[in-house]
Formats: structure tokens, sequence, C-alpha cells
């Protein structure tokens, strides 16, 4: 606990600082436009980057880091690469008998994985955050412990991640490097591929027909869940990811609700708003498409955790929106008790979050070690 404790007051202090100087734009100069787009002094992102990472990479453990820890250690020896390599996505184990050479210590693929997915993180909300601040603090708030769990899967993802910042440049060279990213992702982890038919989704106009499906069929999903059960069983079936088909261990509802509900609700509001004035750029169109996708994993993970695990590849969406629709929806003399009332219900999360894992045992792992 005291490891997240003095993170927790580390990122309040630097969040003070950021606040204080952050200056607010007339116009957009980049990511979506935004008369009211925040600027955020670079010692900001830098000290959140730091203080994020070294947290993460110092844990002792979180879930199931003691398994790669153990893997990391065994992969010094060649022999178990090469006859381990079929059980988990090959590139896995070669990364972690390259990495072997620069250090025995498994604190080096923490490290790394922490340094890709923080970064991929910070990076887009750099980039497409109209509120950088408040969306940093809901990566905090919400994902940042999520990202010390299922490290392959969220290597993937921060590759991801990585990857649709230069997709959205709509350059040639930039989809060259996000398929590039992408099959470098699946080395790691299968799933991330899923990335490919997700793109061909929220292209187009927000909210169109190809995301207003999946939305419906989470719905029917959730009254429903028996009648998606044979498809997916059949998909997964004698996989290395059939175990996630575990109808008893979905996600929690309230997360659900703050997680889900809220952004595909704000989103449906938005665009409603804005839909005749015609102001949504593509990239912001790419933004909300990608919350309401988000929101649909997170539903249909109410029953299962296959598809709680696929939001990893969404969930930096809606904390790039959220500060946007709080923005836009409501009126100007609201604004400014919305926003500290929203980040505090978040903060409330955070710790509900915090207590939920101390429950299932995980955060008596969580402390500074060195080994």
């Amino acid at each position: 606990m005291g490891l997240i404790t003095g993170c927790s007051i580390a990122i309040f202090l630097v969040s003070i600082f950021g606040y204080a100087l952050q200056e607010k734009t007339p116009l957009a100069e980049q990511g979506l436009i935004d008369s009211n787009q925040f600027y955020l002094n670079k010692c900001t992102y830098y000290s959140f980057f730091l203080i994020l990472t070294i947290t993460s990479t110092m844990r002792f453990a979180f879930v199931d880091t003691y398994y790669y820890k153990d893997v990391y250690v065994w992969c010094k020896d060649k022999a178990y690469v090469i006859d381990k390599a079929r059980d988990m996505e090959r590139g896995w184990y070669y990364l972690n008998y390259a990495l072997n050479f620069i250090s025995k210590s498994p604190k080096m693929i923490l490290g790394l994985t922490a340094i890709v997915v923080i970064g991929a993180y910070i990076l887009i909300i750099k980039k497409y955050s109209s509120d950088p601040l408040m969306s940093l603090l809901l990566f905090f708030f919400l994902e940042f412990m999520d990202t010390n769990n299922g490290m392959r899967q969220m290597l993937a993802a921060g590759l991801a991640i990585i990857g649709y910042t230069f997709f959205l440049k709509r350059k040639w060279w930039g989809y060259l490097i996000f398929i590039g990213l992408i099959i470098l992702g699946m080395q790691f982890h299968e799933s991330v591929k899923l990335v490919f038919v997700l793109m061909l989704l929220v292209i187009g106009k927000p909210l169109n027909i190809r995301i207003i499906i999946p939305i419906i069929s989470s719905l029917i999903f959730i009254v429903y869940p028996s009648a998606f059960q044979n498809l997916f069983e059949s998909v997964l079936d004698e996989s290395r990811y059939e175990y996630y088909l575990d109808y008893s261990n979905g996600m929690g509802l309230m997360r659900a609700v703050i997680v889900g509900v809220v952004p595909l609700v704000f989103s449906l509001i938005y665009v409603q708003q804005n839909k005749k004035r015609e102001v949504i750029s593509e990239e912001e169109a790419v933004m909300i498409n990608f919350t309401a996708l988000n929101s649909v994993f997170v539903f249909m993970g109410l029953s299962t955790q296959f598809w709680a695990r696929l939001a990893f590849y969404t969930a930096f969406a809606p904390m790039i929106m959220m500060p946007k629709y709080i923005n836009t929806i409501f009126p100007e003399k609201y604004r400014r008790i919305v926003k500290p009332v929203a980040l505090l219900l978040y903060f409330v999360f955070f710790v509900y979050n915090i207590y939920v894992n101390i429950e299932y045992g995980a955060m008596k792992d969580f402390y500074w070690s060195w080994d």
C-alpha cells in the first residue's frame, strides 16, 4: 500500500503544479479543435510519465506479475525458450530471452512494459485531449492499476495506441508504421489483431451504423449472454484464450456504469448537439467511435473476462473525450462545478478499486521492491 499511496501523493502534487502552469489557448493547433483547449507544461507530462513508470517498475507483484517474473528468470535458458514458445506467443519468450543479456533482473521486463504502455497513453492524451491534465488524471484513476496486470496484452495495447497516432496522420508511411506496430504486438498477444477490425469500424462519421450495431448487440448480450456463448466458444475452443470465457469472472457493475454507460450517453448527447453544425473533425469522430466501442466491450465484459480485456485497446478514448464532453455539453456556468465534481467521483472510484484489490489480495504485493 505504501507504493501506491506515495504514487498518489506525487500525482496529486504534480497535478497542482500542472494546473497552476497550464494555459488556455483560443484555438488548438493540434489534436481535437476546441475553443477552450488547455496547453499543459511539458514538465507535467514528464512527471506523470516518470512517477507512473517508476511505480510500475518497482512493484514487487500485482495479480499475474508473479508468473511473468518467473518466466523472465526461466527465459535465461535458451532450451526453455525453444520448448515453451508454444505455450504463449513466441515473441514474448524471445523478448525475455533478449532482455536477459542486459540484466537478469525481472525489473527489465516490468520497466519495458511500463515505458511502452504509460508512454503510449501520455502520447495520445497529449496529442488529442482538449484538457490533458484532466485526461491524465482519468488515466490514473481508471486505468493505471490495470496496466500492471496482463503484461503481454498491455504491451500489445501500448503498441496499438502508438499505432493509432500514426494511422490518424492519414499518410502512407503512417499506415505502414501502424501495421508494423500491430504485427509486432501480435508477437506478444494475438488478440491485438482485432485492432485491424476496430479501425474499419471507427473510421467515418461519429456513431455510424457500424458502431450502432455493436452497441445494440452488446445490450442484447447483457440480457441474453447464452445467445452468443456457442459462437464465442467455437471461435476460442482449444485456444490459449479459452479460459477467458469464464462467465463467472466479469467486471463489476460500478465500473461498467462509470467507464461504459456515462461516456456512451455523453457521446450520444454530444453528437446530437453537433450533428447539424458539422464541427466534428475526422480525428474526433474516430475518438467518439472508439469511446462507443469501449462501452461495448465494457458492457459485454460484465459477463465474461474475454470482452473486458479487449477494452485494453479502446480504454484511452473516454479519457480523451470526457473533458471535451463536459466542456461542450454543460453550460459555461456549470462547468466549474461539473469538472471538479467529476474528478472527485473518479477519485472515489479509484479508492474503491484499491479496496476491491485489497479484498482480492492483490495489493499486499504492490510494494516497492528491488526483486
